[in-house]
């Protein structure tokens, strides 16, 4: 089962494109579906996704110190609905843009369709449910996190559009939302996205 992030264009008024942003606050909204350890994992894995191309991602306090760009998250146990079945259940994350180029500042990631997808998920021949506990945390929080990180992608970049490989690519497997390392959640050299860090 893949995952498929996705950006929704709605034709309606909204804001434009972000400028160059170095400091991106995310708010995230309460009550949450997550313990505080959980959110603070999903954050580290934003925020080491993010750090490589000069993006400083605060949360909690830190989001409302005076960032270039704030973004509310909303981490939900809802799932798209409205959809075929096997889209709602491989959609993990998104984003709506109001037009080319201007997304909305609200990005959602569904934890209930992150554990479907490991209800589903085998690793080494094995279901995902039955190992240990915390391999089935890590894989919730690395979900969430990797989802949330491809549509802040989406927001920063200011386009609906994926790449064919990195953090954009389309579909991403529970091996690879699993796999330890960050290096198959990098910016493909071909997207074009103006960051203010130098790693592209």
């Amino acid at each position: 089962m893949d995952l498929a992030p996705r950006a929704v264009v709605r034709p309606e008024a909204g804001v434009s494109r972000r400028a160059q942003v170095r400091r991106l606050g995310l708010l995230v909204e309460r009550p949450l579906p997550l313990d505080e350890r959980q959110l603070a994992a999903v954050m580290r894995e934003v925020a080491g996704i993010w750090q490589p191309y000069g993006i400083e991602i605060g949360w909690g306090e830190a989001a409302r110190a005076a960032p270039d760009a704030r973004l509310r998250v909303v981490i939900t146990e809802a799932t798209p609905g409205g959809e075929p079945t096997r889209l709602a259940r491989a959609t993990l994350g998104w984003i709506e843009f109001v037009g080319p180029g201007r997304p909305r500042d609200v990005v959602t990631v569904s934890l209930g369709a992150v554990r479907r997808l490991l209800d589903a998920a085998r690793l080494f021949g094995r279901p995902l449910t039955l190992m240990a506990p915390a391999l089935q945390d890590r894989f919730i929080t690395q979900a969430l996190g990797r989802s949330l990180a491809h549509e802040i992608g989406h927001y920063l970049c200011g386009t609906a559009d994926h790449a064919p490989r990195g953090l954009m690519r389309e579909r991403f497997s529970p091996a690879e939302l699993l796999e330890p390392g960050l290096d198959a959640y990098r910016l493909d050299p071909q997207q074009r996205c103006e960051l203010p860090g130098s790693v592209r």
